[in-house]
Order: structure tokens, then C-alpha cells, then sequence
């Protein structure tokens, strides 16, 4: 179509350079680019639009710059060859059916962008933004503050046996790469930590220093837990059961600790500093809690089922 301007606008008769050379060929352009929109979008976004206009503009004024030439003589200038080669260029500047840069789309294992990885491999369970869903909030300062980075790391990769966290490693049987890994890793404590967070307070140890013993938990359950989660972990008026066999079944025992020290904030539950006004529960206290709820897993969670799961419909 370029050519075509080009080898018409010489046959016409003179006009001034600014009618010729640059009304002409800009309107010429706009209206090439609405029918090209209309019949061929694709080929018209592989069109660079504006080289393409200032090309039509070099010929208009190539074109009517000499008076009485006709289109024969037209083309033996030199530079109205050059903006006939440039009107060939703008119209085949990228080949047809070759995408642009950019344009492509990267394979999974090339994603690297934090915001991808976290909703197709987190957000299912940890929530948008991490702030919690089926499982805790990983947007939560002071879980940042006692799990490193190695911690963090490794539940990622590794999952974690008997619950359900799997593992996202390629290593482990996963669809993530170690440089993916890398990112969520680094991204969730960049975003999501907060200094100062823990104040002066010595926090529990991510993970348990000693043996817990399930008796002397009791009594710290009805000290620190009992109010909100009732008499037993059955549950209570602001707490949810928390000895209930299906879900036990899907916590570790490292789950269940991280949740004591760290509380679930986004649903009201506080940390290890604020069960009891006035008292923080202590690393101990905190690992035979855990112990104390370890205990009440049975073999075949969910039994008896009641009779309602059978009823004919």
C-alpha cells in the first residue's frame, strides 16, 4: 500500500509542499492504519506505524518538489529511490508471523517474577498477599522473625510429610526450579518482614530445643489456651477445636508450634505473648502444648463417620 502512495502521488498535480508532503501523507497513513486495524489486526500491529508515516512524508516531499515531472522522471532522483525503500522497509520491518521481543511467552520453569510464582504455587492455601487462607499467613512479621530464611526454604522445597504442604522442588518430585525457589524464599521475608517486630521479647525457637511432656502441656493449655479454645481443645466461643482428630491428621507438630508462637492474626489469634495478659508462654511451655496436642492423634481420623455421610438421596 506504501508503494502504491508512492507511485500515485507524482501523477497528481503539483500542490504546495505542505499539502503534498506532509497533509497528504498523514492522512493517507491514519486512514491506511483504521482499514488494516479493521481487515488485519495482526498484520497491523506487525506494522511500525510511525516509520512508516515519516516514510510517506519523505516521499510527499520528494514528490512535489520539482514542477511538470512526471512519475518516470520522478524516479530518477536519488532520494525519491530512498523514500520509496523506506515506505518497502516500514511495511515489512518485522516479518510476518514473527513475534515481537517480548511477546513470547516464557516457559514455566523461566518464570522468575515473585507476583507469578506466588499466585499459582501459594496463594491457593496462604491467601493473596500471604495473608492466610487454608494454612497461616505468611505475611506475618513475627513468623518471619523466628523461621529463617534456610526454614523457609526447606518447607517450600520439601513440603512437609503426612500434611498438606507438598513439595514444589523438581528435586523432591515438584514443578519449581532452585532459582525459583530462590525468589519465593527471598521475596516473602523482603515484602512481608518488619523489623522490630518482636520489640525486646525473646521469641520461642522455631523449632523445639528439648522433649515436650504431654501433662505438663495439659496444664499449660488451660493456663494460656483454654479460654478461647475451650475445655479439652474442643472449642469454645472464640477459639476453633483444636484436638479434633481430622484436623491434627493435617498439622505437623511443627505446624502446631509455629501457630503457638506465632499466633493465626488474621483470624484473631494472638501470639505466645498474648494469651495471658502480663505472661508470655515460655520455650517450654510452648513444646509441651505441642506435645499435649500430639497426643490426642488417633490412628483412623474421622471415624466413626456419622450415619448423615451414607443417607440415601
Amino acid at each position: 500500500m506504501g508503494l502504491l502512495y508512492g507511485a500515485m502521488l507524482p501523477m497528481f498535480a503539483r500542490r504546495p509542499i505542505v499539502l503534498g508532503g506532509l497533509i497528504t501523507p498523514v492522512l493517507w497513513s491514519g486512514l491506511l492504519y483504521s482499514i488494516m486495524q479493521l481487515l488485519n489486526p495482526l498484520l497491523a500491529s506487525r506494522i511500525d506505524w510511525i516509520w512508516f508515516m515519516a516514510s510517506q512524508i519523505a516521499f510527499g516531499a520528494a514528490a512535489t518538489g520539482k514542477r511538470g515531472e512526471t512519475a518516470v522522471n520522478a524516479f530518477r532522483h536519488p532520494y525519491v529511490l530512498v523514500a520509496l525503500a523506506a515506505i518497502l522497509a516500514s511495511g515489512c520491518g518485522v516479518p510476518h508471523g514473527q513475534p515481537k521481543k517480548g511477546s513470547e511467552v516464557l516457559a514455566p520453569n523461566e518464570v522468575l517474577e515473585f507476583g507469578t510464582l506466588y499466585a499459582e504455587n501459594c496463594a491457593g492455601c496462604h491467601g493473596a498477599e500471604g495473608r492466610g487462607g487454608a494454612a497461616i499467613a505468611l505475611a506475618n512479621p513475627v513468623y518471619l522473625a523466628i523461621a529463617d530464611d534456610d526454614a523457609v526454604r526447606k518447607v517450600i522445597a520439601n513440603g512437609v510429610r503426612g500434611t498438606a504442604m507438598p513439595a514444589f522442588a523438581k528435586s523432591a518430585g515438584g514443578m519449581l526450579t532452585d532459582a525459583q525457589i530462590d525468589v519465593i524464599t527471598k521475596e516473602i521475608r523482603s515484602r512481608w518482614s518488619q523489623q522490630g517486630v518482636l520489640d525486646t521479647a525473646t521469641a520461642p525457637s522455631y523449632a523445639p530445643k528439648s522433649a515436650g511432656d504431654a501433662q505438663r502441656g495439659e496444664v499449660a493449655y488451660k493456663t494460656y489456651c483454654e479460654s478461647c479454645h475451650g475445655p479439652g481443645g474442643k472449642g469454645g466461643r472464640k477459639g476453633s477445636p483444636i484436638t479434633d482428630d481430622s484436623f491434627l491428621a493435617l498439622v505437623s507438630d511443627q505446624g502446631l508450634r509455629t501457630i503457638v508462637i506465632t499466633g493465626r492474626p488474621e483470624l484473631g489469634a494472638p501470639d505466645w505473648r498474648g494469651n495471658l495478659p502480663g505472661r508470655a508462654m515460655s520455650d517450654q511451655e510452648v513444646t509441651d502444648v505441642v506435645a499435649w496436642l500430639a497426643s490426642h492423634r488417633v490412628s483412623n481420623p474421622g471415624q466413626p463417620y456419622s450415619a448423615s455421610n451414607y443417607a440415601q438421596h
